[in-house]
């Protein structure tokens, strides 16, 4: 498996941990996957994951290889879960120095 497709899918799987999807969350990854290059059959592909009970089996080792990919992917990360507001401002997690 591709770690493009790894990281995708771990975002589709994060947004389905609460059990729903919000309009935020889908089109966060909308223009997410847009912005990527993905093919629109790609897209709707994906999106139409968001919708299903099942998440991905994850392949984690095909972003082993690429550490540039893993701080992409939690940056999308956190931004992903920020977009329902349920995380908390980070400048109320982390001090400033």
């Amino acid at each position: 498996m591709h770690s493009t497709e790894s990281k995708w899918q771990i975002l589709i799987n994060l947004v389905k941990i609460d059990g729903k999807v919000t309009p935020e969350e889908q089109t966060f990854l909308s223009q997410a996957f847009q912005e990527s290059g993905l093919s629109d059959q790609q897209v709707r592909i994906l999106l139409a994951a968001l919708h299903t009970n099942t998440n991905f089996t994850l392949d984690y080792e095909a972003l082993a290889a690429k550490p540039e990919e893993i701080v992409g992917l939690l940056t999308k990360m956190v931004a992903l879960v920020r977009c329902d507001d349920e995380l908390p401002s980070p400048r109320n997690c982390i001090s400033r120095r």
